[in-house]
């Protein structure tokens, strides 16, 4: 005996069709997101100013750790583990972070990055977000070529005292 499914094969594809829909849609949710607008970081940078510094002095404190070059904090413990960050300080961050919406934050001697939105699959992407910088930024708009074809466009927006707001897009050419 045949099911319903066997008996009616333009439901079987309705039903399969639906499914291929929903992957779609939950991918095309993953690739979009909201990218944040020059105006709404610099609301950020005014309203969190405090947080920033906070987060910014830490960073540097921590830059010195053993095992890194470059600094990195996201929101899962496994960054913290990887640049023997204590699991009370990294709780500290995590509760900054969180407060201000922030991503990630990464940095270096020289520059401390705050990773407010992202959108893009993988390493290619458009990343807005805050950025201080020991030394003012006099190139506002530049272009890096990469290995195999890659292209990275950034733009920074000077706000105060060595803070930016920065626009990182990645991009395979």
């Amino acid at each position: 005996m045949k099911t319903r499914l066997q008996k009616y094969p333009t439901i079987r594809l309705g039903i399969q069709l639906c499914g291929v829909l929903v992957v779609i849609l939950i991918l095309a949710k993953l690739l979009a997101g909201h990218v944040a607008s020059d105006d709404e970081l610099r609301a950020l940078f005014v309203g969190h100013r405090t947080e920033l510094e906070a987060l910014k002095r830490m960073s540097m404190e921590d830059m010195g750790k053993p095992r890194q070059q470059d600094f990195y904090v996201g929101r899962d413990e496994y960054s913290a583990q990887l640049h023997g960050i204590t699991a009370d300080r990294f709780h500290l961050y995590s509760e900054l972070i969180k407060k201000m919406g922030v991503r990630a934050i990464s940095g270096d001697k020289d520059r401390v990055r705050f990773h407010i939105s992202r959108v893009g699959w993988a390493g290619e992407g458009l990343t807005k977000g805050l950025l201080w910088c020991a030394a003012p930024i006099t190139n506002l708009n530049e272009r890096i070529e990469g290995i195999h074809h890659w292209v990275v466009n950034l733009r920074y927006v000077p706000l105060e005292d060595g803070w930016y707001v920065f626009e990182s897009d990645a991009h395979n050419e």
